[in-house]
């Protein structure tokens, strides 16, 4: 937030100014004041409609917390209908990682089967014409 400043001056006791004159001054005063209670108002409005906006936020966030908790209890619960148990949960663990390690490298030699196998036909397409 932006630290604003109001300074007000007044000329008292000059005889130089009219009666007109100082009353526009204390209309212009008036009129900053104004202003700046406007301001804090407009200010006050926004910083209540974010707090609204992140109590909401935290609500959802408490929601999905307790959805989640609810989740992991019926995993839990399925998996001690199937016989899965946490120690098996590790071995599931490390057969899931060695299958998703091996797809890559098994992407890779699909790639090369295919660039060997078109090359082998290049080749004898060449042999054909030329052989």
């Amino acid at each position: 937030m932006e630290k604003r400043i109001l300074k007000l001056e007044f000329d008292i006791g000059t005889a130089s100014r009219s009666a007109t004159g100082t009353n526009d001054d204390v209309s212009k005063s008036m009129q900053l004041v104004q202003r700046e209670r406007d301001r804090d108002i407009k200010e006050k409005e926004e910083l209540r409609y974010l707090n609204d906006r992140f109590a909401h936020f935290l609500a959802n966030i408490e929601q999905l917390k307790r959805i989640n908790e609810q989740l992991q209890a019926q995993l839990k619960d399925e998996f001690s209908k199937w016989g899965i148990l946490p120690r098996d949960e590790n071995e599931l663990q490390q057969i899931i990682n060695q299958i998703n390690n091996r797809a890559p490298k098994r992407a890779n030699d699909e790639v090369r089967s295919r660039a060997a196998e078109q090359e082998s036909a290049i080749l004898n397409r060449a042999a054909a014409l030329y052989g």
